[in-house]
């Protein structure tokens, strides 16, 4: 017998069959508000009486149905544990349709022995007798039990797992909390608290919020939206929770072991372990019986949690924790307008900078192992790298004999009007002006890079607004190849720099590294000087030595006892020498240790050949970086002697009352310091002064005579003299500064005396013509 019975059961008939029920069952179980009061199609089928609605599907065995009862208008069928299920009168057509299906009912469940009832989908269990119930009290120590049963796919009973938006607010910050934990113990509360970060560290709770409304949606039961919500980020929490501890486990594994694979193994797998946990989570909470879920079903889950979860959150590279590393002791970098890269007077100057540095470098000597030196720091919001450059280039200068074969290349918004800009571009300048002034078969090319690295081996060159192209290993190589330089000695300076060695080693190239290929380097603090690597090689070891092999090795252990200090993973500075590379650094080497060897040789070679004009050349000698830098200090310390400071106690009135104790008094200070700023850097703009001495140079004195002062420039006598008259210039500026300052001073009053005595003659002369 299979009949159908389509009925929708009114408020009205379902009061009256739980009173009814009520009253014969006084001790019964507990009731819930009636679920089927909505159309509904009952049907008896072989083993049962089945009931399909849009909630959901039940089946009512046989061997389950205790009795069927009637009511004035209705039936109910009481089944086990005090349970029953109503059917409205509409179901039947007349009475005889009723008569029939009471009798068959009562025929099929009179033999029967009560039997345990399968479960049934959650939307369509009977609805229990009622009885006063109190609601469960949330949890937050029962649930995070349930997080980690979840997590490991076990059951969670819906009746102990407590619902709540202070239930899903408590585990959306303890799903953030783990990250944050993990960089206050690994920075050791060295940092700061970097809010911006906070859609990174929540982005996972609109994902899983999605999730929630979509499988509510796909499934028809809306209602448990919030109950997934919950679970899921119960089980994002627990998952985190684990893979902290592992990754605080791989970061204490002892040196040399490579945890990269580890790290990446645990990173996509937690994402998929998170979106089939919220999967079967959502079966279970969506369904009493998931065996009884069709296949569709199950997939469509599947693809929900593996498409809205596993995706987006193993693919978008995010920062979690709100606790940074301050790595600039939060001290920004304050964009200065007068040297911002972008404003229009910096921007076409960087090509005359550019001209400027490489026209600045002089041709090799004959006979001489010359070191050239290329200076590259990328990242400009940082002045570490800056301050490393300046402090190499002059190490070169000075202990490398390389006065004349110094190139800077910085990317530095304080330098935006006075250096030229780090990038492919110029780099690649560079080397083809080193290569044009050098004997490519005796002379050493000395380039070292300094900047952030990454994990794919870039090195940074940043200079916002600027977009670079990129330098990586390969287009470094082919720079180098491109250039024809032969002997070379590479230094990169900067995280995961091992990557470099094997797209730039070969028979002739020295190649030396801060860090491994899979570690990061240390001391990129924007109040540093140097980094770890760069003071402890270049103001540590090559200060000892002129072996760069040497320098290495003296650095290496230096390096590793720093990061153990500050308990750092090690970086592992690497080193490639190539075989052919030895000869021509221990030619230079010696020449470095006995400067008469240099003498020597240099004086052998006879006079060198400029193919650059002589009068440029001398004037950017005369007018060196390091002077006009030493001459605008100077002019910003005269300047001093006539500031407002100055002024006030010479006049008190001279700004009509206004002084040092007025409110308004540091913006007259910084106006006035602003001004001497602008002309001092104005006035002692190199390449106004170098083009203006060139001219005059010219025009004062024959070609020939140019010529001689220039190879006399470029001996060890004219460089010495050179520097002495720039010495001696400096201090003459300096004094008659003083001694102006001093007679002004004296006499200044004897002036204003003179100027108010003058303007009061003036101001009677007025009154008598009136």
């Amino acid at each position: 017998m299979r009949t159908n019975y389509e009925y929708t059961l009114s408020d009205e008939e379902f009061l009256r069959i739980l009173r009814d029920h009520q009253s014969k069952q006084p001790n019964s179980v507990p009731g819930y508000p009636a679920i089927q009061r909505i159309p509904a199609i009952l049907t008896i089928e072989e083993d049962g009486i089945s009931v399909a609605s849009p909630n959901g599907n039940a089946t009512f065995f046989w061997r389950g149905i205790v009795s069927v009862e009637e009511h004035e208008d209705s039936i109910s069928l009481l089944l086990e544990n005090d349970l029953f299920f109503p059917i409205a009168s509409m179901a039947f057509a007349d009475a005889a349709k009723r008569d029939a299906f009471l009798a068959h009912v009562r025929e099929r469940i009179a033999p029967v022995a009560i039997a345990p009832i399968p479960e049934a989908d959650a939307l369509a269990i009977p609805v229990p007798a009622p009885a006063p119930v109190t609601p469960p009290v949330p949890n937050l120590q029962q649930n995070i039990g349930n997080a980690f049963r979840f997590a490991f796919f076990a059951r969670v009973a819906e009746e102990k797992m407590p619902v709540s938006w202070g239930q899903v607010v408590s585990f959306t910050l303890l799903s953030m909390a783990a990250p944050v934990a993990w960089s206050l113990v690994a920075l050791r509360g060295d940092g700061y608290w970097n809010w911006t970060s906070l859609p990174d560290a929540t982005f996972h709770v609109p994902v899983l919020l999605f999730a929630a409304v979509l499988v509510g949606h796909a499934l028809l039961r809306v209602e448990k939206t919030l109950a997934l919500l919950q679970a899921f980020l119960m089980i994002a929490f627990a998952i985190d929770l684990i893979y902290y501890t592992l990754f605080f486990a791989f970061y204490r594994l002892p040196d040399g072991i490579d945890a990269s694979p580890a790290f990446a193994v645990a990173y996509y797998g937690c994402a998929i372990w998170l979106a089939l946990a919220c999967a079967v989570a959502a079966m279970r909470l969506t369904s009493a019986n998931i065996t009884g879920m069709t296949a569709t079903t199950r997939l469509v889950l599947l693809l929900i949690s593996g498409l809205c979860i596993a995706l987006p959150l193993s693919t978008i590279n995010r920062d979690r924790s709100l606790w940074e590393k301050d790595y600039r002791q939060e001290k920004e970098v304050a964009p200065v307008a007068r040297n911002d890269i972008s404003s229009e007077d910096n921007f076409y100057r960087q090509p005359i900078l550019l001209e400027q540095e490489l026209a600045a470098v002089r041709p090799q000597r004959k006979g001489v192992t010359d070191a050239f030196f290329i200076g590259v720091a990328g990242y400009g919001n940082e002045d570490v790298f800056r301050r490393e450059i300046d402090s190499v280039a002059k190490l070169f200068r000075e202990r490398f004999d390389a006065e004349g074969h110094t190139i800077r290349l910085i990317n530095n918004p304080k330098l935006a009007a006075s250096a030229p800009i780090a990038s492919v571009t110029s780099l690649r300048a560079s080397l083809k002006r080193v290569a044009e002034v050098m004997d490519t078969e005796e002379d050493v090319l000395v380039l070292f890079l300094t900047s952030h690295g990454s994990e794919t081996h870039r090195f940074s060159l940043e200079l916002w607004p600027m977009q670079f192209k990129e330098l990586d290993p390969l287009k470094l190589r082919s720079l180098l190849d491109e250039s024809g330089i032969k002997h070379r000695v590479v230094v990169v300076s900067a995280c995961y720099s091992g990557g470099f060695i094997n797209a730039l080693k070969n028979d002739d190239t020295l190649v030396i590294t801060a860090s491994a290929p899979d570690r990061n380097s240390f001391g990129c603090n924007n109040e540093n000087d140097w980094t770890y690597f760069g003071r402890a090689y270049f103001d540590e070891a090559l200060r000892k030595t002129f072996s760069f092999t040497e320098a290495f090795e003296l650095a290496k252990p230096v390096i590793a006892e720093r990061e153990k200090k500050e308990d750092f993973k090690p970086s592992n500075p690497q080193m490639s020498v190539g075989k052919n590379i030895g000869a021509t650094l221990e030619r230079l080497q010696a020449q470095l240790a006995d400067p008469t060897l240099r003498a020597a040789a240099a004086e052998s070679a006879g006079k060198l050949k400029s193919t650059a004009d002589a009068a440029s050349r001398y004037a950017a000698l005369r007018f060196d970086r390091e002077f006009i830098s030493q001459s605008v200090k100077v002019c910003k310390t005269a300047a001093q002697t006539s500031g407002p400071e100055v002024i006030v106690a010479a006049q008190p009135d001279a700004y009509g009352g206004l002084n040092a104790n007025s409110p308004l008094w540091p913006q007259l200070v910084g106006a006035w310091q602003r001004y001497i700023d602008e002309v001092c850097d104005r006035t002692n703009d190199p390449l106004m002064l170098q083009t203006m001495y060139a001219k005059f140079l010219r025009e004062a004195a024959t070609p020939q005579d140019v010529n001689a002062m220039q190879q006399f420039a470029d001996t060890t006598a004219g460089t010495s003299r050179l520097k002495t008259e720039k010495i001696t210039d400096l201090r003459m500026t300096a004094e008659l500064a003083r001694i102006q300052t001093e007679y002004q001073t004296r006499h200044y009053k004897t002036f204003l005396d003179e100027q108010q005595r003058i303007y009061a003659a003036f101001q009677s002369g007025l009154k008598a013509r009136k």
